[in-house]
Protein backbone atom coordinates (compact mmCIF):
# COMPACT_ATOMS: atom_id res chain seq x y z
CA UNK A 1 0.00 0.00 0.00
CA UNK A 2 2.92 2.37 0.62
CA UNK A 3 4.17 2.43 -3.08
CA UNK A 4 1.96 3.83 -5.59
CA UNK A 5 -0.90 6.65 -5.89
CA UNK A 6 -3.62 3.93 -5.76
CA UNK A 7 -4.58 0.83 -4.19
CA UNK A 8 -8.01 -0.41 -6.34
CA UNK A 9 -9.32 -3.98 -5.64
CA UNK A 10 -11.62 -5.90 -7.96
CA UNK A 11 -13.89 -8.80 -6.87
CA UNK A 12 -16.64 -10.54 -8.94
CA UNK A 13 -17.60 -13.64 -11.18
CA UNK A 14 -18.05 -13.67 -14.56
CA UNK A 15 -21.02 -12.12 -14.88
CA UNK A 16 -19.93 -8.51 -13.20
CA UNK A 17 -18.05 -7.10 -10.35
CA UNK A 18 -19.50 -7.92 -6.86
CA UNK A 19 -17.21 -5.66 -5.16
CA UNK A 20 -14.37 -2.88 -5.03
CA UNK A 21 -12.45 -1.06 -2.55
CA UNK A 22 -10.57 1.72 -3.67
CA UNK A 23 -7.84 3.70 -1.57
CA UNK A 24 -6.29 6.85 -2.94
CA UNK A 25 -2.96 8.55 -1.96
CA UNK A 26 -3.57 11.38 -4.32
CA UNK A 27 -6.35 14.26 -4.61
CA UNK A 28 -8.70 12.74 -6.96
CA UNK A 29 -8.69 10.17 -9.50
CA UNK A 30 -9.99 11.09 -13.25
CA UNK A 31 -12.38 8.79 -15.12
CA UNK A 32 -9.87 7.87 -17.61
CA UNK A 33 -7.93 6.27 -15.10
CA UNK A 34 -10.96 4.71 -13.59
CA UNK A 35 -12.06 3.21 -16.59
CA UNK A 36 -8.58 1.80 -17.44
CA UNK A 37 -8.36 0.49 -14.12
CA UNK A 38 -11.57 -1.75 -13.87
CA UNK A 39 -11.04 -3.01 -17.73
CA UNK A 40 -7.37 -4.35 -16.08
CA UNK A 41 -9.55 -6.22 -13.36
CA UNK A 42 -11.82 -7.57 -15.89
CA UNK A 43 -9.02 -8.91 -17.48
CA UNK A 44 -7.84 -10.14 -14.44
CA UNK A 45 -10.76 -11.18 -13.07
CA UNK A 46 -11.92 -13.25 -16.21
CA UNK A 47 -7.95 -15.15 -16.82
CA UNK A 48 -7.93 -16.05 -13.09
CA UNK A 49 -11.48 -17.49 -13.39
CA UNK A 50 -10.74 -19.39 -16.68
CA UNK A 51 -7.61 -21.16 -14.56
CA UNK A 52 -10.27 -21.86 -11.51
CA UNK A 53 -12.67 -23.63 -14.16
CA UNK A 54 -9.34 -25.22 -15.79
CA UNK A 55 -8.89 -26.84 -12.05
CA UNK A 56 -11.83 -27.43 -10.81
CA UNK A 57 -14.93 -27.34 -13.38
CA UNK A 58 -17.68 -28.09 -11.29
CA UNK A 59 -18.36 -28.71 -7.50
CA UNK A 60 -17.64 -31.70 -5.92
CA UNK A 61 -20.09 -34.19 -5.60
CA UNK A 62 -20.01 -34.18 -1.55
CA UNK A 63 -18.83 -31.93 1.15
CA UNK A 64 -15.91 -32.92 3.17
CA UNK A 65 -16.31 -33.33 6.91
CA UNK A 66 -13.63 -30.69 7.32
CA UNK A 67 -15.16 -27.87 4.96
CA UNK A 68 -15.95 -24.80 7.28
CA UNK A 69 -19.83 -25.20 7.90
CA UNK A 70 -22.44 -21.97 9.16
CA UNK A 71 -24.88 -22.49 11.72
CA UNK A 72 -27.47 -19.42 11.41
CA UNK A 73 -29.58 -19.08 15.40
CA UNK A 74 -31.97 -16.73 16.06
CA UNK A 75 -31.84 -14.93 19.36
CA UNK A 76 -34.21 -13.22 21.17
CA UNK A 77 -33.55 -9.62 21.36
CA UNK A 78 -33.88 -9.82 25.62
CA UNK A 79 -31.14 -12.28 25.70
CA UNK A 80 -28.82 -10.14 23.60
CA UNK A 81 -27.00 -9.42 26.34
CA UNK A 82 -26.36 -12.96 27.75
CA UNK A 83 -24.37 -13.88 24.62
CA UNK A 84 -22.23 -10.43 24.51
CA UNK A 85 -22.09 -9.57 27.57
CA UNK A 86 -23.48 -6.20 28.98
CA UNK A 87 -22.41 -2.74 26.93
CA UNK A 88 -20.92 -5.84 24.39
CA UNK A 89 -17.96 -6.16 26.93
CA UNK A 90 -17.60 -10.00 26.19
Amino acid sequence: DALGDMDFKVTGTEAGVTALQMDIKILGVNRAIVETALAQAHEGRMFILGKMMEAISKPNESLSPYAPQMIRMQIHPDKIREVIGPGGKV
